[in-house]
């Protein structure tokens, strides 16, 4: 709910708030894990519950949307400019 909000105001997150947003975006991360081990239909319309196929049928097409909807593109431009600290403890201005 936040995050557009900044966004769109371009007021950076920081203390806990960026706190919350890391782990928010860790959850991501452990959601794309979580879809390796579902079951997915064959065919025939058959529930199989076979990590292959799951993967196969995975990565064919929503691992690549969420593995781009997961970068962390906030963290990647933070340390590029060694500033990644900053958002925990707001001590830098920028």
């Amino acid at each position: 709910i936040m995050a557009p909000f900044r966004v769109g105001l371009r007021e950076p997150a920081v203390g806990n708030m960026y706190i919350f947003e890391l782990t928010v975006d860790a959850l991501f991360v452990v959601d794309i894990v979580f879809n390796f081990f579902t079951a997915v239909e064959d065919e025939d319309g058959s529930v199989v519950f076979s990590f292959a196929a799951t993967a196969k049928a995975y990565c064919a097409f929503w691992f690549p949307i969420d593995i781009i909807a997961c970068l962390p593109i906030d963290i990647i431009l933070k340390l590029s400019e060694d500033q990644f600290g900053c958002s925990l403890t707001a001590s830098c201005q920028g």
